[in-house]
């Protein structure tokens, strides 16, 4: 009766006996991992360690042949001039001194109820300059409108600084519109009474004083003697108390009694007025020609512009 063979499972590594040698080579089932596989003698350590160590060299030999033949040196591109002066300049402007950014410096601004404020300042300041313009040359210099909605819109973004947007925009140049009409129409009425064309409003007060004169004039004609306040008299009387005290009572008098002659001062007066009032207000609509317009549209974008700050 022939020995058992001892054989491995390749695999569990299982150690297994066969009856005899008739079985090797022939397909075995392991009765531990279920697996099928052709019998063989199994392997001493040292076989299986020389079996590595073949497999191994192997392996290395077949990792050279398989390796890819090494690439030729690569040569470095030469550079341009122009790359090389580009670069420079990278590295010059690296150099150049701090500059501050166009909001450095700057307050953060105010809250939108002193943007209003801010505008007067500035639109007041160029108005006063036009009026002063005005009366110096008895001209309306429509340029100044220009200026007008540069001064409002500086005034507001200057309040508004960092904060300023649309709406600080908008207000500036509302402001100009309505600073323009205003003092157009402040210098309308300084041209017509620079001109000497209308004296003044007549008022009540002014119109009991012509009666005072009249009262006067009548007691010299009738040789009446007045006896006038101290270093008063008709030459230097302006109001109704420089009169004599029965000559301001007479005169009051006949105000309130609506005599014939006070009623026909008050409609000469009533006719003078319109007239005043008319002259004024062809020249305050003469004021908005061409070039008024112009300028006045200018001023109102130039204040939105500046009117919205740094924004």
């Amino acid at each position: 009766m022939s020995a058992p063979v001892p054989v491995e499972c390749p695999h569990c590594g299982a150690r297994l006996k066969l009856p005899d040698a008739s079985r090797l080579g022939k397909n075995v089932r392991c009765p531990k991992c279920k697996e099928h596989f052709s019998a063989g003698p199994a392997s001493t350590k040292q076989n299986v360690d020389e079996e590595r160590s073949r497999s191994s060299a192997e392996f290395e030999d077949l990792e050279e042949e398989l390796a890819p033949a090494p690439s030729p040196a690569r040569r470095a591109k030469p550079k341009s001039a122009a790359s090389k002066k580009a670069r420079r300049g990278t590295f010059e402007e690296s150099r150049e001194p701090w500059r501050p950014r166009k909001d450095e410096g700057f307050h953060e601004g105010w809250s939108m109820a002193v943007w209003p404020l801010g505008g007067l300042a500035g639109g007041g300041a160029a108005g006063l300059l036009w009026i002063i313009a005005a009366c110096g040359l008895h001209h309306d210099w429509s340029i100044f409108a220009w200026g007008m909605g540069a001064g409002t819109g500086g005034g507001v973004g200057y309040t508004a600084s960092k904060r300023g947007n649309t709406s600080s925009g908008v207000l500036a140049a509302v402001m100009t519109v309505v600073l323009i009409v205003t003092f157009k129409f402040l210098i309308a009425v300084i041209t017509v009474h620079q001109s000497g064309q209308v004296e003044g409003p007549l008022d009540d007060d002014a119109l009991i004083v012509e009666e005072a004169q009249f009262i006067v004039i009548d007691a010299q004609k009738n040789g009446r003697r007045l006896e006038w306040p101290p270093g008063k008299s008709p030459n230097n009387a302006q109001t109704i108390d420089d009169y004599p005290a029965a000559v301001a009572k007479q005169a009051k008098e006949n105000w309130n009694a609506q005599t014939a002659r006070v009623k026909g001062m008050r409609e000469m007066a009533d006719a003078t007025n319109a007239v005043g009032r008319s002259q004024i207000g062809e020249e305050f609509a003469d004021s908005f020609g061409v070039f008024g317009i112009v300028f006045a549209i200018f001023g109102v974008a130039t204040a939105y512009h500046v009117g919205r700050g740094l924004n």
